[in-house]
This record gives structure tokens, C-alpha cells and sequence, in this order.
């Protein structure tokens, strides 16, 4: 198996990751991992976390870069958005396209040369969430996989579509136990 990390200055996910691809990579099978850095600077402060022999892909400027057609573009203005209240970022319309030009081509550029079995990165929340999101869709035998801090103190939830728990999607019985009647047990502590 085969994994994707994405790697970007989220402070609590990056740790959590490399615990995950120390864990994994003793376990057998074997499984591989590979790095996408969403900058230079997550490069320089996190790709200290991880085994050095990975390989690594980073965010880059490619000349060509166009977005799909079918991209949505309400997702890649959801980064800016969320800053324009602080005034942090000043980009016009044609500077956020290019920037989103060149994360898909980079990205794209790392999923098809790895062909990864998952992208595993946060729910897409930012313009790098969503497009790992769609590039997955998009990449035959790759799916998405989103790690989030759940609302359950020292437990971490998993995703595997945009917006549906992983555990949902794989049985309506855990244990013999219907799903609902386990997770009502489980959030009022009579089950672990």
C-alpha cells in the first residue's frame, strides 16, 4: 500500500503523522509513504519529523498550470476568504488562479508519478484540502482519506470521502451491535 501524506503548517496533524508512518512502515506489510510539502516553508519546518529516505514533492511553479474546467471555484477562494477580514493576503483575482494553477499541477505532478492507494491529509477545509480532495477523485485507484481532531477529547477522527465518517461507510453493525445503539453507548462512556 501506498500513501500520500500532505504536508502543510498545520501544527497538531504533522506529528501525528509521522508517528503513523513510523508505526506503519515497521508493520507488515510494509507500507510506503510519500510527501507532498505545500511550501517551502512547511518543507523547512516539518520535513525534519520524517525518515529522510521519502520521497519528497513540493509545491512549485509550473508555467502551464491551468485548473480543470469542473474545478470549483468557490473551494480555491476559501483560503483568502478566511484572511481578508485581517487584510493578510492582498492577492487579486489572476495572482489566487496561478496559485491555484500550480498547486493542482504540482500536486497532480506527485499523485500521478507515486500512484498512491490514499491521499491522506485534514478534512478539506483550505484551497490544499480541496484540491487533494478532487485530485483524488479524479485519479483512478487513489481515494482521500481526511484526519481530523474530533470532538471526543484525545481521539483523532478519519474520513474517507469529503464530509463522511470512516466508520459509517463500513458497516451498520460493530460488534453485532447496530450502529446507533453502539454509538450511543460509545458517547455516554458504558463502551470503549
Amino acid at each position: 500500500m501506498k500513501i500520500l501524506l500532505v504536508i502543510a503548517e498545520t501544527p497538531y496533524i504533522n506529528e501525528w503523522f509521522a508517528d503513523v508512518v513510523g508505526q506503519l512502515r515497521r508493520g507488515r506489510p510494509a507500507v510506503e509513504f510519500s510527501l507532498y510539502f505545500n511550501s517551502e516553508l512547511a518543507f523547512r519546518d516539518k520535513a525534519g519529523l520524517f525518515p529522510p529516505n521519502l520521497p519528497v514533492w513540493k509545491y512549485g511553479e509550473h508555467p502551464e498550470a491551468v485548473l480543470p474546467q469542473d474545478f470549483p471555484w468557490r473551494n480555491a477562494y476559501i483560503s483568502w476568504e478566511r484572511q481578508s477580514f485581517h487584510h493578510a493576503y492582498r492577492y487579486d483575482r489572476e495572482a489566487i488562479r496561478r496559485i491555484a494553477g500550480n498547486l493542482y499541477a504540482s500536486l497532480k505532478a506527485a499523485v500521478d508519478a507515486e500512484k498512491p492507494d490514499f491521499i491522506l491529509y485534514e478534512l478539506p477545509s483550505s484551497i490544499l484540502g480541496e484540491m487533494a480532495w478532487y485530485i483524488a477523485g479524479r485519479s483512478p485507484g487513489t481515494r482521500f482519506v481526511a484526519v481530523s481532531q474530533s470532538r471526543i477529547p484525545d481521539r483523532i477522527d478519519l474520513y474517507d470521502d469529503k464530509y463522511r465518517f470512516l466508520e459509517k461507510s463500513l458497516s451498520v453493525e460493530v460488534n453485532g451491535r447496530d450502529w446507533t445503539q453502539f454509538s450511543d453507548d460509545f458517547v455516554n462512556k458504558r463502551i470503549l
